[in-house]
C-alpha cells in the first residue's frame, strides 16, 4: 500500500457541473511520488476517492509557487494504482481514500469546503 508522507487541501474545482475537491499528496512511491487525489461528496455525505493523477509539475518545479494549471504535465494513475495482480483494486483503492480523508484535517477541511 502507498503510504502517505503529507497531504493538503489545494482547491475546489467544478467540472461538468459536478464539485470535486482536489489534494496534494507526497507518497513513498518512486514511481509517483507526488499526486493530486480527487474526491466527490456522495448523496450520503461520505467522500469518493474518483481519481488520481500524477503531479509531475511538482516534481519539476524547484519552488513553493502554488501549482498553476500544468494539466499537460499530469498521467491518470487511477488504474495503474489499484490494478494488477497484487491489488484488490476496490478494497485498494477505497482504502487509499481513507488513509487520504484521516491525514491531518483533511476530511475537516473537505468538510466545509465541498458543500
Amino acid at each position: 500500500m502507498i503510504t502517505i508522507r503529507n497531504a493538503e487541501f489545494r482547491r475546489i474545482l467544478d467540472r461538468g457541473g459536478q464539485r470535486f475537491a482536489e489534494v496534494e499528496l507526497d507518497t513513498n512511491q518512486a514511481s509517483a511520488p507526488h499526486l493530486l487525489a480527487y474526491f466527490r461528496k456522495e448523496g450520503n455525505g461520505r467522500y469518493q476517492l474518483v481519481r488520481v493523477i500524477a503531479d509531475d509539475a511538482k516534481a519539476k518545479s524547484d519552488t513553493d509557487e502554488p501549482y498553476v494549471g500544468a494539466f499537460a504535465d499530469t498521467l491518470d494513475v487511477t488504474s495503474l494504482l489499484f490494478a494488477g495482480p497484487d491489488h484488490g483494486a476496490l478494497e485498494d483503492r477505497i482504502a487509499f481514500g481513507y488513509q487520504i480523508l484521516d491525514f491531518g484535517d483533511i476530511r475537516s477541511q473537505l468538510d466545509s469546503q465541498l458543500r
